[in-house]
Parts: C-alpha cells; sequence; structure tokens
C-alpha cells in the first residue's frame, strides 16, 4: 500500500465525506458516512477490482478505527469470506 491507500475506515462518531474529482476538477459526493458505517473504499488500492481514488473528508469531528491497508489486503487474500463482503460492501455504496 502506498500513502494515499488509507485501510478500512469504521466510523465510531461524526459525518465523514466520500467524494471523487471529475476530470474538470469538480467535487462529486459518492456518499457520507456516519456512525456504525464502514468504507472499503478508503482501502481500494486493496480491492483488484476498483480502478478508482476516492477522496475522504471530515464534515464534523469524527472517531474513526483505521485497520491497516496492508493487514487488510493480507486478511483478504487468505479469508474469501473477507474479500466477499469487501466487494458486496463496496457494492451497496453504488
Amino acid at each position: 500500500s502506498d500513502d494515499t491507500c488509507a485501510g478500512v475506515f469504521l466510523v465510531r462518531s461524526g459525518t465523514l465525506r466520500v467524494y471523487m474529482l471529475s476530470e474538470d476538477g469538480k467535487d462529486l459526493t459518492l456518499f457520507r458516512l456516519n456512525p456504525g458505517d464502514v468504507c472499503i473504499l478508503s482501502a481500494s488500492c486493496v480491492l483488484k477490482m476498483i480502478r478508482f481514488e476516492v477522496l475522504i473528508e471530515a464534515e464534523t469531528d469524527c472517531r474513526i478505527l483505521v485497520i491497516n491497508a496492508g493487514f487488510f489486503s493480507e486478511l483478504a487474500e487468505r479469508n474469501v469470506w473477507v474479500e466477499n463482503i469487501s466487494y458486496k460492501i463496496a457494492a451497496e455504496r453504488f
């Protein structure tokens, strides 16, 4: 993983906005994360089928737990259930 691949976010409190930049540089909000939500796209470098980068910003003060991208990648490679639920969570957002 690199510096742009944060890992999997588990939101404990607050609100995060997940967005991407259009080709002309405009923000395109994809969705918001609230307490109890999981963000797999913050570890998109781990998921081979995801070919785009998202940006995440805190809209309020937040507490999040982060599962390291390297650890998560290893876990997903060794456990098909983890890999499957990761894609399911990502797909539910679109």
